[in-house]
């Protein structure tokens, strides 16, 4: 039997990859959450293990690379069967990377040509915008903000309003990115970055956002898979903050330009694995945004109408899973992320008749499925008490 180690601290994106794993094949599916500081043994547990394809639950902690690395060599390595490692986060996937030559002897995962480190490497955004270009997508202008000595340098020639996000993605909270107006704006929030960050940040040309999209796809180092289009037609906010709350997947236009670019580009890295990436049209134009090395929720949108993304990965491994197969959309359906919705509900973005009217006019539902639908009612009971005492709370003020 297969065994399936899913690893990230995003319970969504880690229940879109349980139930296309699970839902696909007969396999032992383990779940690595990964967080800040272990729980104490009566804390909650994470919802997405309630389902019934899920066996075991381990915890890690952020950012310690070699502990979790000794922790899947110690918990989920197994001389029998090579299971897989499926990453859902950026830091995830950084902290498997840098241990790529101890993990590869004993698990398949994602890399980029077999070596360790090269995948790390391709989180780099400005390193991103310059591999698009090559493959003919317009990138924004961008400027990179380097800490010396505990201080912030910004360099000549950023034009406002800019843009201000992580270099590199691992390292990226969004508590930091937002829209600056002015030098002094950016230095003001360049001089609180630097009291608990040191990372290197950058600055881009901030332009109006017409239209977002995403695609996603497999790539085992030579052949790549891209089924469609996803156009983000509703997003989150505060926390989720442009995360796809409400959205479309599609074939792309006639020409298929924009994905032969997207497989052109992930060919060239030589990606074994699942991938996103996020585009932009800007005045009429398509902009290449990110490059993420990783599975992203919305994908099961794409497994529900009959193209599994992250199963397809895992059979590469035994068989041909390129040929011979359709995987192109055949139909155009609509998709909504529950978690992005409630969420927006309980802190005051949305309301409940929003939420209803939501998932009403969508035909995938990422998190409530009849098959397996204990993660979506804990979700449900725990992000209903927190609406009320919210409510208890604004009336009490």
């Amino acid at each position: 039997m297969r065994k399936v180690i899913i690893l990230g601290s995003n319970p969504m994106t880690r229940l879109s990859l349980i139930r296309s794993v699970g839902e696909a094949m007969d396999c032992e599916i383990t779940v690595v959450a990964m967080v800040f500081s272990l729980p104490k043994s009566w804390e909650r547990k994470p919802v997405d293990i309630l389902s019934k394809y899920v066996g075991r639950l381990l915890y890690a902690q952020k950012f310690k690379a070699d502990a979790l690395c000794d922790l899947l060599l110690r918990e989920c390595a197994d001389k029998d069967e090579k299971p897989f490692l499926l990453s859902t986060d950026d830091d995830s996937a950084y902290q498997i990377d840098t241990n790529l030559d101890r993990l590869r002897p004993h698990f398949h995962c994602a890399h980029i040509r077999n070596k360790q480190g090269l995948l790390s490497q391709l989180m780099n955004k400005q390193l991103q915008k310059q591999k698009a270009c090559e493959h003919g997508f317009r990138v924004t202008s961008s400027w990179i903000l380097e800490n010396k000595d505990g201080h912030y340098t910004i360099p000549d020639g950023i034009t406002y309003p800019c843009y201000l996000k992580g270099l590199m993605s691992h390292q990226t909270k969004k508590d930091y990115q937002r829209r600056l107006d002015s030098r002094e704006q950016l230095e003001e929030s360049l001089s609180r970055l630097s009291e608990h960050c040191s990372y290197p940040m950058m600055a881009e040309e901030y332009l109006e956002v017409e239209k977002e999209y995403g695609i996603i796809g497999f790539c085992d180092g030579r052949e790549c898979v891209i089924p469609g289009v996803t156009e983000l037609l509703d997003s989150g906010h505060g926390y989720h903050k442009g995360v796809s709350a409400f959205g479309r997947i599609r074939k792309e236009r006639a020409d298929g330009e924009i994905t032969s670019k997207a497989m052109e580009l992930v060919r060239s890295i030589g990606l074994f694995g699942l991938f996103n990436m996020d585009l932009a049209e800007i005045n009429g134009e398509m902009y290449f945004i990110e490059l993420n090395l990783r599975f992203a929720a919305y994908g099961y949108a794409f497994t529900k109408s009959g193209i599994n993304l992250p199963a397809m990965m895992i059979r590469s491994i035994e068989e041909d899973v390129f040929h011979g197969q359709n995987h192109s959309l055949n139909s155009e359906r609509t998709y909504v992320n529950e978690k992005v919705v409630l969420d927006d509900v309980v802190d005051g973005f949305r309301s409940i008749k929003e939420f209803k009217r939501l998932k009403a006019n969508a035909d995938i539902c990422l998190m409530e499925s009849p098959d397996d639908n204990k993660p979506y009612k804990a979700f449900m009971r725990i992000a209903m008490l927190q609406y009320v005492k919210q409510r208890i709370k604004n009336v009490l003020r």
